[in-house]
This record gives C-alpha cells, structure tokens and sequence, in this order.
C-alpha cells in the first residue's frame, strides 16, 4: 500500500473514531458508515464538508459503480441531500472519469501535508507561549476557543472534543500569560500520527501558539514510536497560509493535493427526529 493510501486511511480512521465517540455521547447527533478502512460521515443538523463526506475510497481496492451506487444510498436513505467525496490522486477506480460520470463535481482542493519523523524539526518557540494538555474535565475550553475560530456550527461542536480521553488521541492549548489563545489535537494509530483542529485566537498570532503545539505533537509522536506525521491545510502559499509555512518550518511538505467532489442526491425520505 502506499504511503498516500496509508495518510488517508488513517484521517479516515481519525474521523471515524471521532464521529463514533461523539454519536455514543448524542444519539443521532451523526452517523457513521465504513466501507472496509474508508469513512463516510453524515451530520444531519450540519451543512459544513468536513462531517459530511466520504475519506479513503479506492485507497484499499479499485471504487467501483457497485460500491459507490452504496454510498450513494447511504446518504440519500439518510435524507442527505448533498455531500462530498474526498478523492487522494492515487486511489484507484474501475472506470476513467467514474465520479464525473455519475453526477459528482469538483469543487476545491485541499494540500496534504507529510514528514517523516526523522525528518522533522522542533522549531525553537518564542517563550511566551506554554503547551498543556487537554483532559476530559478541561475539554469545554478547548471546544469554546477551537470551534468559533473553526467556524464550526453550534450543533457540531460537541463532536470535535468527544474522543478526549481516548485511546491514540492527544489535545492540547498553548496558553499565554494564563489564557488559552490556541488548540490543536492528533490522533496516533501505529506508525503515523494525524494532526488536526489547529486554531488561534485572532488576537494572539504570530507569537509562536502553533509553532508550539506543532513541536509538542512531534514530540509526542516520536515517544509514541510512529514514524510519519500528516495533516491538512489549505493550498495556498507560505506567505498567504500561516498554517503552511508552520507545517514547512517544522519539516513537512505537501504530499500532494487532494480534491474533493460534491454530490447532490434527492433524498429518498426524511430522516427521523431524534
């Protein structure tokens, strides 16, 4: 398997572990649907891609009309009736063009972002920064500083902090003259690590908040014994994405730039109220 089927497998397996833990806490909050190692996630009361779409199809075998025609159903007998397909440039289909040619458009990129371990950096912080770990008793501040800088819906916010406490996941906030200014999370699963929910409060960047929690998770991971970490961010450049020219000064590089693909289905009936 390839590295790229490795990165996305285990985003996938990140999300799902997320959206499971959150659905265990709120019934009906969200759903989740595997397909061998691949995620589909679908969040009724939320319109946002991130926690309604599809990662890691065609990363385990060819995606074919069969298997898609269920995913397809998947949302549809949900009452979904738009979702997205997340699509590494390596997975593997059984017909050129197969997600076109069934109703699904290309709407935006996002840059997959990798290091070997070895090959990262503990960029030197400003000082003014100290990194502490998030626990289950703590998780409401992580959740009301990450959430809002996110963008993330008032109904999803409860999902990002569900799996606190669980096992491979690892939240923390940098926190700066006693106030929490940033968060970020990673979820560790055998030889890689995902980095994600990265945010800082507007009014505190540039003093070093995700330079620190970047060089926190490497550290962490290596202790962990993983060997590759991996993450996401928009593809723009250094100078326009702070995130990117952290990621970059911390040693990663864009793997490759995934795009993703929307699908609008009529929806076959209502979901339930819960």
């Amino acid at each position: 398997m390839s590295i790229s089927a490795d990165v996305e497998l285990l985003e996938a397996e990140a999300w799902a572990q997320m959206h499971t833990a959150w659905a265990a806490e709120a019934p009906g909050a969200t759903t989740v649907k595997r397909w061998g190692r691949s995620t589909g996630l679908l969040t009724p009361a939320v319109e946002a891609v991130a926690v309604n779409r599809v990662i890691g199809l065609g990363c385990e075998e060819p995606l074919d009309r069969q298997r898609l025609t269920e995913v397809r159903d998947f949302y549809r007998a949900e009452g979904r009736t738009r979702w997205f397909l997340e699509w590494s440039p390596d997975a593997q289909s059984t017909e050129q063009d197969l997600l076109e040619s069934v109703g699904g458009h290309l709407r935006d990129h996002q840059a997959k972002m990798f290091a070997k371990l070895a090959d990262t950096r503990l960029v030197t912080d400003s000082g003014l920064v100290q990194v502490v770990r998030v626990s289950h008793e703590t998780r409401a501040s992580f959740r009301d500083l990450v959430a809002p800088i996110l963008r993330i819906p008032e109904a999803g916010q409860a999902g990002i902090v569900a799996p606190i406490g669980q096992t491979g996941w690892h939240y923390y906030l940098a926190c700066a003259e006693g106030k929490a200014i940033a968060g970020a999370a990673m979820f560790s699963d055998g030889q890689g690590a995902w980095f994600g929910l990265s945010a800082t409060l507007p009014a505190h960047r540039n003093i070093g908040a995700q330079t620190a929690l970047l060089s926190s998770r490497i550290r962490d991971a290596r202790a962990l014994g993983c060997k590759w970490v991996s993450a996401e961010t928009h593809p723009t450049s250094a100078v326009t994405n702070p995130s990117l020219r952290n990621m970059v000064r911390a040693g990663m590089h864009v793997l490759y730039h995934r795009p993703f693909y929307r699908f609008d289905e009529p929806a076959s009936r209502s979901r339930p109220s819960t």
